[in-house]
């Protein structure tokens, strides 16, 4: 009986640390609730109270977890903040986090449910007038400085006419972005 259940105990243990092994080396996310490991199929060499110098035993042990790509997680979060910013936001990347927590797990019907807590920080891309503002009576590498600063522009082309001139006007009005 002691050594069913030391093989017992190692088989478990040893189920879950391969289990969690495996799920950590694909990118997963692993939920601590959602493993159940368990042992059946005891076999032993000799019956419980013979008297013998050695055996042998063995014991099958399954481990079972619910994980989730991190991937989509991080995907999600990105998603739904996304579809919250107005047309002129940016979200910064960097900023992006997401906490959770597991509420409630279903081992049988391989469910779970999480808690998300999303933080996230935007920029505003500067309206046409602020822009215009920022260039007025500046030369082209000063205006393309300017524009390289601004994170929400991904391309931009700084055109001067007629040819000989070198600095954008002063007027706004004559400005076009």
């Amino acid at each position: 009986n002691l050594a069913k259940e030391s093989l017992t105990k190692i088989a478990l243990a040893e189920s879950e640390v391969a289990l969690r092994g495996s799920i950590s080396s694909g990118g997963y996310i692993l939920i601590d609730k959602a493993i159940s490991v368990k042992a059946d199929g005891f076999k032993a060499s000799a019956e419980l109270g013979q008297e013998i110098d050695n055996f042998s035993a063995q014991i099958k042990a399954t481990a079972k977890a619910i994980a989730f790509k991190e991937q989509a997680l991080t995907d999600f979060s990105r998603s739904y903040i996304q579809g919250k910013l107005l047309p002129e936001e940016k979200l910064i990347e960097s900023f992006l986090k997401t906490d959770y927590s597991a509420e409630a797990v279903d081992s049988e019907k391989n469910e779970f449910t999480l808690k998300l807590a999303i933080s996230a920080q935007s920029q505003s891309a500067p309206g046409e007038i602020q822009l215009k503002e920022m260039i007025k009576n500046k030369n082209i590498e000063e205006i393309k400085d300017i524009l390289k600063g601004i994170p929400q522009i991904e391309r931009a082309e700084v055109k001067f006419w007629p040819f000989w001139v070198n600095l954008a006007p002063k007027n706004l009005d004559r400005i076009e972005v």
